[in-house]
């Protein structure tokens, strides 16, 4: 085993060692103060809502947000459930047994799912059945788990597209393309992932794979509310923007590059969030995220164009959520599975990447509290935003040290004039 595996299970692990101790000495409350979300009543409801909303007629004319592929699915869910009770509200929906039945098997085969995509991604079969197991009992994975979010069948998707995208197999290859597709039709930050078709310059690929995800996208509009409902969608995404992106929500549960900027000054710099420091953390994170996308385009190994398009998803969106952070478990794979020399760059990546997923809960409540707002960031929250932001910037800087190393080898000497004595 390498050294950076050696290095990551056995902290990951010593992690969720500590994590579990806390939840006996606390009798849970310490799960709930670092992962879950604050409102103890609200579990669950990203998946129920929906359901709910799902049986509208034109959901998006009461302000939500998922695009209508994901209704789509919800309606199917649905179908095993009184549609009184679907209809009545998510609350009401949690509390029937059929629906609780039908929760409980989509949790099992998309955890199942999600464990099969790894299992394809990650060949090491000494450490398969690690690696899958401290994933899902990461600090990401367990927050979308109480959510109930749908980011898991994104994911599941996304990694379809890359188990094979370069396959061999025509057909293989096609469902690749159509799956990033759906992933796309589901939560659309995956669409990003689309580039990685054009640095290799499968312009083809590139091309079928956006019309898939254009008719996945806009076809089911004709049956959640019309191609009208196009306008209220677009609506309801640009009032969250504003309202999330706002000091009166907090940046608590986020994973943004503007949160993590706001939690840093707030922290270190005791900086007050207020308006105007919101607008310039916000044009920051788009200077970070203009880099990180460019910075893509020129990195020469596979996992890190695959990290940084993969930070860009998750950083960009100012109400992007730590249950994102799963997505990266697909540059993780080819991180841990690299034949590289362990060197200082190695063990800061291997560290970053714990950041981002160790289970480590400690009884500190609430961290970032001058940023203000109805949610604060907790402890877990800010060591996830701080692996983010940090591999962020290494990246950038290494792939851009070393283009100008290239760079500076491969230009031409100067000839040096010389003149008669």
């Amino acid at each position: 085993m390498s050294i950076k595996k050696k290095i990551f299970f056995s902290v990951m692990t010593l992690g969720l060692v500590i994590s579990v101790i806390m939840a006996i000495v606390t009798r849970g409350d310490v799960w709930w103060d670092q992962i879950f979300q604050h409102d103890k009543t609200d579990v669950f409801m990203d998946f129920f809502h929906s359901m709910t909303d799902s049986s509208k007629d034109n959901p998006y004319s009461y302000g939500v947000l998922y695009p209508p592929i994901t209704y789509l699915f919800y309606r199917f869910l649905a179908a095993f459930i009184p549609a009184n009770v679907v209809s009545i509200g998510g609350h009401i929906l949690r509390e029937n047994y059929a629906s609780m039945m039908v929760f409980f098997f989509y949790t099992v085969f998309s955890v199942l799912a999600f464990a099969g995509i790894i299992r394809g991604l990650y060949k090491d079969r000494k450490t398969q059945s690690l690696l899958i197991v401290l994933l899902i009992m990461s600090g990401p994975f367990l927050f979308m788990a109480e959510r109930g979010n749908s980011v898991i069948v994104a994911f599941v998707f996304a990694g379809i597209f890359f188990l094979w995208k370069d396959s061999e197999n025509k057909i293989k290859k096609e469902i690749a393309l159509i799956a990033l597709g759906i992933s796309f039709g589901i939560k659309i930050y995956p669409a990003i992932f689309g580039l990685i078709l054009i640095r290799d310059k499968k312009y083809k690929e590139a091309i079928r794979c956006i019309i898939y995800a254009l008719l996945l996208f806009f076809i089911p509009f004709f049956a959640i509310g019309g191609i009208g409902a196009v306008g209220d969608f677009i609506k309801g995404i640009s009032n969250n923007m504003d309202k999330e992106g706002s000091v009166e929500a907090g940046i608590g549960y986020k994973i943004s590059f503007q949160s993590t900027y706001i939690a840093l000054s707030a922290i270190f710099l005791r900086i007050q969030n207020n308006e105007a420091f919101m607008g310039f953390t916000s044009w920051l994170g788009h200077i970070t995220s203009a880099t990180t996308l460019l910075a893509a385009m020129f990195s020469k190994k596979r996992w890190q164009t695959v990290a940084l398009l993969t930070c860009f998803m998750l950083g960009f969106p100012g109400f992007s959520y730590q249950y994102m952070l799963i997505f990266m478990a697909i540059p993780l794979t080819m991180f841990l599975q690299e034949e590289q020399k362990f060197d200082l760059l190695e063990l800061c990546y291997t560290v970053l990447y714990i950041f981002q997923f160790i289970l480590f809960t400690i009884n500190i409540i609430t961290v970032a509290y001058l940023a203000g707002g109805v949610c604060l960031m907790k402890f877990l929250n800010f060591v996830e935003n701080c692996g983010l932001i940090g591999m962020t910037w290494l990246l950038i800087i290494e792939v851009f040290v070393r283009a100008y190393l290239e760079w500076k080898k491969g230009r031409p000497a100067k000839k040096l004039k010389t003149t008669a004595a």
